[in-house]
């Protein structure tokens, strides 16, 4: 019982440091809002959104997958000396590489993206920035990869909020002080990429010095590039039904269902999904090596499912008063959305733990071929249930999709890797918080009451300690106990 408690409280010291930094960072965007809104008119922030949408598109090609590629390598070496070789092939891999996709889009085809993209082709001097801002992104990503593999989580979120506090603090200057509008916010995230870029990557040579081996570099692009498949999908599953949508319904429509999407996936992926997995995503490759590390690998999927639907049961039991005080009226059909949009997010995270099997076992094709058969149904869901039902389809078709991604994900990784997942324990919490969470969702009013809130927080609590006692045996109660004194923070 030792072995999982350490483990246990290892992923969860990580797993907080990296929420908090996440959280917070949201919160001071968020503070920031106002700010935007007041010096940056409507027509500013689509073009932004649509030059982030097509840098999205083009980051999900050039990168290779390299970046995914680097734990698994790491973990496969048996000295130090090679593991600073993987980490130092992948960032020489990645710089040649993004440098010389960006220049040659910079260089000719930047004014063609500019009038496809936003109908302008004067604006081509805004996605020159935005494609230099992404290569320098791009090579970021190695040193942080590299902090990950470090488990140095602390350094990690703080990097991660120092780049946030520096894009406000120029962003603020650029927009307020320079009146720059949309360029400054542009000019702002191209400093703030050169600047931390320039700094790790150059910390990151210093620590693992100078090497490229073109072998090393092939294998790495040959393990990441089927990832793109992955990429490309997820795309389309998440912003696939705001464009059927807008096509079918109304923007208000499509702003309610966006509301209701971004505080349902927001809250399951920031809070416990995303932070979860920047330390897994590392550390399972190490943990499957060690002696009874497939046991702990079972163990750590009750743990982190568990939390998932702790999560959505309280998302969902409060989501009325959650969209009542957070947005006006018009929004109130977002709370009907929220819980479903919620309850997939919950099945998505489940889904990245089981992709990760994929990745130990090299079989990133298998995890690319998935891929496309779910972003078939998807699409495919959206087309049936959108047109006729709007955002209520959307969300409907989101999580069906999602449950598809988490049974065939599922099968799979039972497969290719010997691990109890205790999947009738899954089931087990499902089938004891989605009634409660239906039934805590029910009970409403024309405005949330003390009565109700408070009824409602004791079921809730009720939930929670059922599953506790009932649905978990006395040494697991043990050592989850254990778990929260095992933790200590660095």
């Amino acid at each position: 019982m030792a072995g999982i408690v350490t483990e246990l409280g290892r992923l969860l010291k990580h797993s907080a440091i990296y929420g908090f930094s996440n959280v917070l960072g949201k919160a001071i965007g968020f503070l920031l809002i106002p700010l935007y809104t007041h010096y940056i008119p409507p027509a500013d922030y689509g073009t932004l959104e649509l030059l982030d949408l097509s840098v999205n598109v083009i980051v999900m090609f050039v990168g290779v997958g390299i970046v995914s590629a680097i734990a698994r390598f790491y973990h496969n070496c048996e000295s130090e000396e090679e593991r600073k070789r993987v980490v130092s092939t992948a960032l020489a891999a990645i710089i040649a590489l993004v440098f010389v996709v960006v220049l040659l889009l910079c260089g000719f085809c930047a004014d063609l993206i500019a009038d496809l993209v936003l109908g302008d082709v004067s604006l081509e001097r805004y996605v020159q920035i935005s494609l230099g801002t992404f290569a320098f992104n791009a090579i970021l990503e190695i040193p942080l990869t590299y902090l990950r593999i470090q488990e140095r989580s602390i350094a990690y979120s703080a990097i991660a909020l120092g780049r946030l506090i520096v894009s406000l603090s120029l962003n603020i200057y650029f927009i307020v002080f320079l009146n720059l509008g949309i360029l400054g916010i542009l000019y702002s995230g191209l400093i703030v990429s050169i600047l931390f870029t320039v700094i790790l990557a150059g910390w990151c040579v210093k620590d693992v010095g100078l090497h490229f081996e073109g072998k090393l570099a092939w294998a790495m692009i040959l393990f990441g590039a089927p990832l793109i498949l992955n990429s490309v999908g997820m795309f389309i599953i998440h912003f696939g039904d705001r464009f059927l949508l807008k096509a079918t319904a109304s923007l208000a429509t499509v702003g309610v269902y966006s509301l209701g999407y971004k505080i349902g996936m927001g809250l399951i992926t920031y809070i416990i999904g995303q932070p979860f997995l920047l330390i897994w995503s590392v550390r399972c490759y190490g943990l499957v090596k060690e002696e009874g590390g497939l046991e702990k690998y079972g163990q750590v999927f009750s743990i982190y499912t568990l939390l998932l639907l702790h999560l959505w049961l309280a998302l969902t039991a409060f989501s009325n008063e959650m969209i009542y005080y957070m947005a006006p009226v018009e929004y109130r059909e977002a709370c009907l959305l929220l819980p479903l949009i919620a309850l997939g997010y919950v099945f998505r995270s489940v889904t990245d733990f089981f992709r990760c099997s994929f990745l130990i076992t090299y079989k990133t094709i298998l995890a690319g071929g998935i891929t496309v058969a779910v972003t078939v149904y998807c699409i495919a869901n959206y087309l049936i249930l959108i047109p006729k039902y709007g955002a209520v389809g959307a969300a409907v078709a989101t999580l069906s999709t999602f449950i598809f991604m988490v049974v065939v994900n599922g099968y799979y990784a039972l497969k290719i890797m010997p691990v109890d997942y205790r999947i009738t324990r899954f089931l087990l919490l499902l089938g004891l918080f989605v009634p409660t969470g239906i039934g805590c969702f029910l009970l409403i009013g024309e405005q949330p009451t003390f009565t109700i809130i408070a009824l409602k927080t004791c079921i809730v609590l009720l939930s929670y300690l059922i599953s506790f006692w009932f649905i978990f045996n006395r040494f697991e109660r043990q050592y989850a106990v254990s778990i929260i004194k095992k933790i200590k923070w660095l």
